[in-house]
């Protein structure tokens, strides 16, 4: 089977398995969108739970291409099939749980169309919890409209709490060519190398507006690894430092940003710490070269400390 090729600019790709509930709304936030320059493709991940059924009955109402999978390929995989099969202008990949803002895609599709060496256009966004109520807004405060930055001035301010997630992110095809994402080897931050990679030589767009909605429960991948796989997300944020630091000596940042970053890391790791279920967690976080308890704030070196007891306590008890 040939590519599917998108005749609009945009082509949206919602990446869905079981969660049907949720996919409803997502889907309506695209088609409730004033802009109509777009083309809906679901990826649907060989669900299992009514999606099916419901896909099949909403294409009698709405206009758009299933992608129906026949076995279960993964999150990452299912974003590397859009790169691999749809030949589409941009591409905005959707969890099967985000929401849209009904001026999204107009406002991102009019930025990037302004200057054709923008990979990426990212935008403030809403969190939101199960229910879809709307938690924390979270616009980035150094900029009052839109503006396109090279890749230098986007990582400043990334390293001063820029962000945006690559899930409702607009990707400019052209500047893609064969990168990929590598879930496999890098589960919890192909998304951040996917995207520092992709921005690289180009330029970003960001809007300080909240127009894109990102879901926060309980069944997150990242939360159950949080949870469960210290390990991995040691050498996982371990590996995003030494990926920026890379990046912050090629283009020759001051010293002021470097610290800046090493400040950053020094907080991942403490908050390992905190979450360490036992000393031999505590410890190795403790000693590890990207921990630097002198550069902690008075408050959270009490708290090193009140871990350490609260481990002795449990140790002891045991």
């Amino acid at each position: 089977m040939g590519k599917y090729i998108c005749r609009k600019k945009i082509a949206v790709c919602i990446l869905a398995y079981n969660r049907l509930s949720l996919l409803r709304e997502t889907i309506t936030s695209v088609f409730n969108s004033s802009c109509k320059d777009y083309k809906l493709f679901i990826l649907n991940d060989n669900s299992t739970d009514g999606t099916n059924d419901y896909l099949t009955s909403l294409k009698k109402e709405k206009e758009f291409i299933e992608i129906r999978h026949k076995k279960n390929i993964g999150m990452g995989e299912n974003a590397n099939y859009v790169l691999n099969n749809i030949d589409a202008r941009y591409y905005l990949m959707l969890h099967d749980d985000d929401i849209l803002e009904v001026d999204y895609l107009n406002e991102v599709l009019n930025l990037a169309d302004s200057d054709s060496d923008i990979a990426v256009v990212g935008t403030g966004i809403y969190t939101i919890n199960e229910n879809g109520k709307k938690v924390e807004e979270i616009v980035y405060p150094g900029f009052k409209i839109p503006i396109i930055m090279d890749d230098k001035e986007y990582l400043k301010n990334h390293i001063d709490g820029l962000a945006f997630p690559w899930s409702g992110s607009l990707l400019n095809s052209k500047k893609i060519g064969n990168l990929r994402f590598n879930f496999l080897e890098r589960p919890y931050c192909a998304d951040t190398v996917f995207l520092n990679t992709l921005i690289l030589g180009n330029k970003v767009g960001y809007i300080p507006k909240a127009l894109f909605n990102s879901r926060f429960h309980k069944d997150q991948v990242t939360k159950k690894m949080q949870k469960t796989d210290l390990d991995l997300l040691f050498k996982e944020w371990v590996f995003d430092f030494e990926f920026y630091r890379k990046m912050l000596k090629e283009k020759e940042f001051d010293k002021s940003y470097i610290k800046k970053h090493n400040i950053a890391i020094n907080t991942i790791m403490l908050h390992l710490l905190i979450t360490s279920p036992n000393f031999k967690y505590y410890f190795k976080f403790l000693f590890s070269k990207y921990f630097n308890i002198l550069l902690l704030s008075p408050k959270n070196i009490l708290r090193v400390f009140y871990k350490f007891f609260k481990l002795l306590n449990k140790f002891q008890k045991n």
